[in-house]
């Protein structure tokens, strides 16, 4: 995400999002970390725990998805 994003409220929307998945093991733990500052851009990292490793794949692209969208409805920049 561009640098100049409301970084919690990048986090608070990625973890609505999270949450929401059916696949997420509710009582495991969740991070949404900083994996990495650019000059201009923010890299976030989500780990979480799922049901099955057949459904990484659906799961990640349902994040992914999600979070463009939610992005986009509230001025985020994903670079």
């Amino acid at each position: 995400m561009h640098i100049d994003s409301d970084l919690d409220l990048v986090k608070k929307l990625a973890g609505e999002t999270i949450e929401k998945g059916d696949e997420m093991i509710r009582n495991a733990p969740k991070q949404i970390l900083v994996n990495n500052l650019g000059a201009d851009n923010i890299e976030l990292k989500i780990l979480v725990w799922i049901k099955s490793v057949y459904s990484e794949a659906a799961f990640k692209s349902y994040v992914l998805e999600t979070l463009y969208r939610k992005f986009r409805a509230n001025g985020i920049k994903i670079m």
